[in-house]
């Protein structure tokens, strides 16, 4: 039983040395990140919620120093995650099996940037 317990203790700090050592492949440092929630009661459409994010996104600009702005759904490492149901019309579900739920991130144009995240193939985004 020492023998196991000692056998996964090192695992275990092997694992930790290994992740204080990744780099990560954005930027972090000088990045400030607020949480917004809409209440459900006053945004009721995706239209409704688009405007004040684009509303906020003008607003934040014009702070003096804020050089990059970028919105998304979910920050890095955060532990959090969206998800949603995926079915295909004309394919029923086999007994016992369940849907596929991928995980989901928005996230508008200047996120990338903001981020300091390299495009290493195809285009960038645009949009929200």
């Amino acid at each position: 039983m020492a023998f196991v317990l000692l056998i996964g203790s090192g695992l275990l700090t092997f694992s930790f040395a290994t992740l204080l050592n990744m780099k990560p492949e954005f930027q972090a440092e000088n990045i400030l990140s607020v949480r917004v929630s809409l209440p459900n009661s006053r945004y009721k459409d995706d239209n409704s919620a688009n405007n004040f994010f684009a509303g906020l996104r003008e607003r934040l600009q014009t702070i003096p120093g804020v050089r990059t702005l970028g919105l998304t759904s979910l920050l890095p490492f955060s532990g959090e995650g969206n998800a949603s149901l995926v079915t295909l019309v004309g394919r029923a579900l086999g007994p016992g099996q369940k849907p596929p739920v991928p995980a989901t991130n928005a996230c508008d144009s200047g996120y990338l940037s903001a981020m300091k995240i390299p495009i290493l193939r195809g285009r960038g985004i645009s949009g929200f």
